[in-house]
């Protein structure tokens, strides 16, 4: 049997002593065949900006004049690991499409967020605490492995681990390690509000305000950690009666990046963006020793062409024959830029980020 369902919910006003008047809110009729069942409202009255409007076969949930939001949320990952997150809404009629916002080791959601008007005050905005020197960095690296107990899915091999933790060292700054500040332009967060997007940018663990990560370095390599995080965030995400869940993609850098790849091998949104990603981290988050027989829902891959000695590039092209069309590459010549820095030396190219965005997510 066939239903066809049209929803109208309606908000009620009361006005100096007057108020909206429903004469006759439903009036039911069923065909005699039995096939169809009709609900219909009539004699109501209401403004038009206010009505909810939904149709059987589409999200699921109504839609509703909204005006913007901007609040701080607590999301918590599987293994109970409490994940901080600022969550902003464009106004006007949702459900919106959505981008979740991953940052780079050592940084946090603020990484996204100077843009906003300046007004927006996130609690614990430091980079991980002592994220520390290059020579830090290089102990905490070579002490890695021994974190890992024998036998642990992510590590298979000490060349992988050793690789997933190159992008944080560099003699002169670490790329995955939090180093700079935010660039100035583009806007993420401002333009992707502005253009319809309802936008989460969360702390994975470790970071900002989450919950603790005792394990340091090894958050770049442990498929047990970070991408819990993203998927509570994408879980969180789609359960908002303010998002289409068929319409959330991600977006991420350096980590994020590989944490984006990972939330488009399990399909857990419809895009994805990486911006300086890497195999070999990608490789131990998945909790493989190669991406062979692993693919991928459309991701746009982003990287400096002479990052990490043309390691994000070879990346880039590798993983494109295994992604989903479409699966634009974008190589910017001559670069060494890491990260956010490509968006904001590059408006070109955030210009054609926002495109992918916008057609990913198109209804």
């Amino acid at each position: 049997m066939r239903f066809s369902f049209i929803v109208f919910a309606v908000s009620l006003f009361a006005c100096g002593g007057g108020s909206t008047g429903v004469d006759e809110l439903l009036d039911t009729d069923a065909s005699d065949a039995g096939d169809s069942l009709q609900v219909i409202f009539s004699d109501v009255d209401f403004k038009s900006e206010d009505i909810l409007l939904d149709v059987g076969g589409g999200t699921g949930r109504p839609s509703l004049q909204l005006p913007p939001g901007d609040e701080s949320v607590e999301i918590v990952a599987e293994d109970g690991t409490r994940i901080f997150g600022r969550y902003l809404t464009p106004g006007g009629i949702s459900p919106y499409p959505a981008v979740l916002l991953v940052h780079q080791y050592g940084d946090n959601h603020a990484q996204w967020m100077p843009w906003a008007g300046g007004s927006l005050e996130s609690p614990e905005t430091e980079a991980v605490a002592d994220a520390g020197s290059s020579a830090d960095v290089a102990e905490e690296q070579a002490d890695i492995l021994a974190q890992v107990d024998e036998g642990d899915t992510w590590a298979d091999s000490s060349e992988a681990g050793e690789a997933a933790e190159s992008d944080a060292l560099t003699s002169a700054a670490p790329e995955d390690v939090a180093s700079s500040s935010s660039p100035s332009d583009p806007a993420v967060f401002e333009t992707l509000t502005s253009r319809g997007f309802a936008v989460l940018a969360i702390d994975l663990r470790g970071h900002g305000a989450s919950d603790e990560y005792l394990q340091g370095l090894a958050l770049l390599v442990d498929p047990d950690g970070a991408p819990q995080d993203v998927r509570a965030a994408l879980s969180w995400m789609k359960a908002e009666q303010a998002i289409d869940p068929n319409r959330v993609a991600v977006m991420g850098a350096s980590l994020g990046a590989n944490l984006s790849y990972i939330a488009m091998a399990q399909r857990l949104a419809v895009a994805g963006v990486a911006i300086s990603a890497r195999e070999e981290s990608i490789e131990s988050l998945l909790g493989v020793s190669k991406l062979s027989g692993v693919d991928f829902a459309s991701v746009f891959c982003l990287a400096g062409e002479l990052d990490s000695s043309g390691s994000q590039k070879k990346t880039c092209n590798a993983l494109v024959e295994v992604t989903e069309v479409p699966n634009p590459v974008q190589i910017v010549e001559d670069s060494a830029d890491h990260g956010l820095t490509l968006l904001a030396k590059y408006p070109e190219v955030w210009a054609e980020v926002l495109s992918f965005l916008e057609d990913a997510t198109a209804p």
